[in-house]
Formats: C-alpha cells, sequence, structure tokens
C-alpha cells in the first residue's frame, strides 16, 4: 500500500483510458513489468506529433524507450475519433510480446505493431483510408457505404442498395490466440488481425455505424 513512485504526464495528455491508455507487462522478458503507455511530450492534448509510445521502468518510473505514435494526419479532422487511442499486447510469433497501438474509431483506424525494442513490425490502415492506387468511383462508392444518410440517399435515387463495407471500430482492443494455432490474433471491431497484419477474416452481415 506504500507509494512506490509517482510521475506528472504534464498537460500534454488527456485523462482517461481511450484518449491516454497505458498498460503493465514484462516487455524484456527480466522479470519485472515495465508501464507501456501513450505520452504528449508538449502541452497540448491535440497536438498530436507530440505523441509518444513510452515505456517505464516498473521500479523507477523512469523512461527506457519511446517511439513514434500513429499519426492523425491521415484520419481525417475528426477531434472525437482522432484522439481515441488504445494499447494492447500480443504474442504475434506464440512467444515474444508485441505492442499494439492504434489511433482512430470513427470511418477510419491506424493500427501498428513495435516488437518489444520499439522497432516497427507493420502498419494497417481499417476503415475509409484507401490510398493512391484506388480510383475515384472506388473512394466515392467507399465514402458512401461510411455514410448512412448518403447511402440512403444513394438508394432512394437509384433503387439499389450498396453492399456494406466491412468496417466497425472498436472501442477496446482484445488480444487471443483464435485459431488455436499458438500465436496471438488481434480482434478490432468487426476485423481479425494476423501476425503480418493481413486481416484473417472480417464480419460483413452488419451496416457500419458512423
Amino acid at each position: 500500500g506504500e507509494k512506490i513512485w509517482s510521475l506528472d504526464l504534464g498537460w500534454g495528455i488527456e485523462a482517461g483510458p481511450a484518449y491516454s491508455p497505458l498498460v503493465v507487462w514484462d516487455i524484456n522478458s527480466d522479470g519485472w513489468s515495465e508501464i507501456v503507455l501513450k505520452t504528449n511530450e508538449g502541452d497540448d492534448p491535440r497536438n498530436y506529433d507530440n505523441d509518444r509510445l513510452s515505456i517505464l521502468d516498473g521500479k523507477t518510473g523512469s523512461l527506457l524507450m519511446q517511439a513514434a505514435w500513429p499519426p492523425a494526419d491521415t484520419l481525417g479532422n475528426d477531434y472525437n475519433s482522432n484522439s481515441r487511442n488504445y494499447i494492447g499486447i500480443a504474442h504475434l510469433d506464440g512467444i515474444n510480446p508485441s505492442i499494439i497501438v492504434t489511433r482512430g474509431l470513427y470511418k477510419t483506424q491506424v493500427i501498428w505493431a513495435y516488437d518489444s525494442n520499439l522497432r516497427l513490425k507493420w502498419k494497417k490502415y481499417v476503415g475509409l483510408h484507401l490510398g493512391s492506387s484506388h480510383s475515384l468511383k472506388d473512394r466515392i462508392l467507399k465514402y458512401l457505404r461510411f455514410d448512412n444518410t448518403l447511402e440512403r440517399l444513394w438508394a432512394r435515387y437509384t433503387g439499389k442498395y450498396l453492399p456494406p463495407d466491412t468496417y466497425r471500430g472498436s472501442h477496446g482492443l482484445p488480444i487471443s490466440d483464435i485459431d488455436l494455432d499458438g500465436r496471438e490474433e488481434i480482434l478490432w471491431g468487426s476485423i481479425c488481425i494476423g501476425q503480418d497484419g493481413k486481416t484473417v477474416w472480417k464480419i460483413t452481415d452488419q451496416m457500419p455505424y458512423i
């Protein structure tokens, strides 16, 4: 019940597990738990360029390692979505812990995986993000499927309903070995993500929420 240490994270963080998440885990397998958390090196929580993934020594609170947090510049200007962040620990290879970090909740999300030394393993975009390789038609149709109002107008004037997009955000980051192969998968909304960052399966029988 005695306080071991305390750390003032400053004005750059926003209170709440969905804004400034943390997990406690023995990342380096030395028998002592570390604190893995999102920090902000500035004094404005909406300055996302200052966001960092930080690992603290569990015994002292001192900073051990730090890396970039997924940026918000590809997610659109939506504070309610851009400010949502999650951390999870996944044994993607069945042995070593990887740190999974996410930003975004509605329409577009980005998920990164780091190894225990904060080396980036892969990046994944989910939702509205398509990239420059897709045609303008594909982008428009995808956006229509994301907006319930536009989708209804499309159906009203064309008589056709667009197929539902395979996208739903997630208010949590469950990790589990779904297929019992010894390697853990990431459950993010309507999709299951494998050890290489690729989609294992996705649910398509419900419309997305906005």
